[in-house]
C-alpha cells in the first residue's frame, strides 16, 4: 500500500484552506450581463451564502444591484470609495455570524431597499458623513446598534 508523502498531504491541505478562506469575500464588480447577486460575473469571487460571508462594495460604477436570492452574510461593507448604490429586490439580506455588521464608510447616499435582517446581536456602522438608508430593517433576537447616519422606512423587532 502506498501514501502520498507528507509535503503533498500539506500543500494538498493548504489549496483547500486557501479555496474555503477565498470564498469568504466578494467583492461586487457588476461587470456580469445583468445587476443580479446570483450572476457569478457580478463579483470577484461569488458569493457563497454563509454566516462568514463578507460583501463588499468598493467602486463608483456599476451602482445598482438586484438582491435576487436570499443570503445570509457576516458583513456588508461599503467603502470610502464607494459610490451612490442601491440594493433592490426580493431576496432577503440576512445578517448572522461572529460580528454582523453593516457598514458604509463613504460619502454618497447608499439605498437598501431588500429586507435586512439581524437575527442576533449587530451593528450599523461606518465613518463616511454619506446617508445609509434602509427601507426594511429587522432585529429578530438582540441589539442592532447603530454608530452612523441611518434612515430606516420600516423597523421590525422579534420574529414574526
Amino acid at each position: 500500500m502506498r501514501f502520498l508523502d507528507p509535503k503533498c498531504w500539506a500543500v494538498c491541505l493548504c489549496v483547500l484552506l486557501g479555496a474555503a478562506v477565498g470564498r469568504g469575500q466578494s467583492t461586487w464588480t457588476g461587470a456580469g450581463a445583468d445587476t443580479n447577486w446570483t450572476t457569478a460575473g457580478n463579483w470577484t469571487t461569488a458569493p457563497i451564502s454563509s454566516n462568514t460571508l463578507q460583501v463588499l462594495f468598493v467602486n463608483t460604477a456599476f451602482l445598482n444591484s438586484a438582491v435576487d436570492a436570499d443570503y445570509t452574510l457576516n458583513q456588508l461593507t461599503f467603502t470610502n470609495a464607494a459610490g451612490a448604490y442601491t440594493l433592490s429586490g426580493l431576496g432577503v439580506i440576512t445578517f448572522n455570524g461572529t460580528t454582523p455588521t453593516l457598514t458604509h464608510n463613504g460619502a454618497s447616499t447608499v439605498t437598501i431597499n431588500a429586507p435586512v435582517i439581524f437575527t442576533g446581536n449587530g451593528t450599523i456602522a461606518g465613518s463616511g458623513a454619506g446617508l445609509l438608508v434602509v427601507a426594511d430593517l429587522w432585529s429578530q433576537n438582540g441589539t442592532v446598534t447603530v454608530s452612523r447616519n441611518l434612515t430606516v422606512n420600516t423597523v421590525r423587532l422579534g420574529v414574526d
